[in-house]
């Protein structure tokens, strides 16, 4: 299956219109290493706002849940500017779709459970994507994978910066997230997932 248009063809208004509607529902997760003198900051990945059945959760990849291994808060980042906050991880509760081990078929899911004292903060600032409404308008109108252009995004932590200002008890951060445009060449399905 060939497509006829390639990532250097999208126009730019429409790659920011993208970014900015995914900005809504996407974070970036951070842990604090206990290392001395100051702690170090860890970017771990990215997760996405959703909301199941009136409750709130972080869908991310289960090995970024497993890089929080160790550590007692897990942070956010909420927007550009320096908004942030952390929560206890013994707050979260993790509903993992996994195997235990990396495998190319997956699947490497895990849905994180927010509580409830961490929603109204987090909703100030973002927003909640709702998983039953999306699972019903892609069930009565599925897109067809031929002739489409889909993407993956996500903030990779090893692409990201810090800086420690002792001086100012601050660390500055720059979360690096990448965008991957592509057209569906081939389906693949294995027990149940695509």
């Amino acid at each position: 299956m060939s497509s006829e248009i390639q990532s250097k063809d999208i126009p730019q208004a429409v790659l920011d219109e993208v970014i900015h509607s995914l900005k809504n529902y996407l974070v970036a997760l951070y842990v604090l290493l206990p290392e001395k003198p100051q702690p170090r900051l860890r970017l771990i990945g990215s997760g996405t706002l959703v909301e199941i059945e009136g409750s709130s959760y972080i869908l991310t990849a289960a090995h970024v849940w497993h890089a929080t291994r160790g550590v007692e808060q897990i942070g956010l980042v909420l927007t550009e500017q320096q908004t942030s906050f952390t929560m206890p991880r013994d707050s979260i509760c993790a509903k993992e779709l996994w195997k235990g081990e990396v495998s190319e078929w997956g699947p490497d899911i895990v849905l994180l459970k927010l509580a409830p004292a961490a929603i109204s903060t987090i909703a100030a600032r973002k927003s909640f994507l709702n998983l039953a409404l999306q699972k019903e308008a892609l069930t009565s109108y599925p897109p067809p994978p031929e002739n489409g252009l889909w993407a993956v995004t996500g903030m990779v932590g090893e692409f990201s910066e810090f800086t420690p200002h002792p001086e100012a008890r601050t660390i500055e951060g720059h979360a690096h997230g990448s965008a991957f445009f592509s057209s569906v060449h081939q389906v693949h399905q294995r027990d149940g997932y695509d």
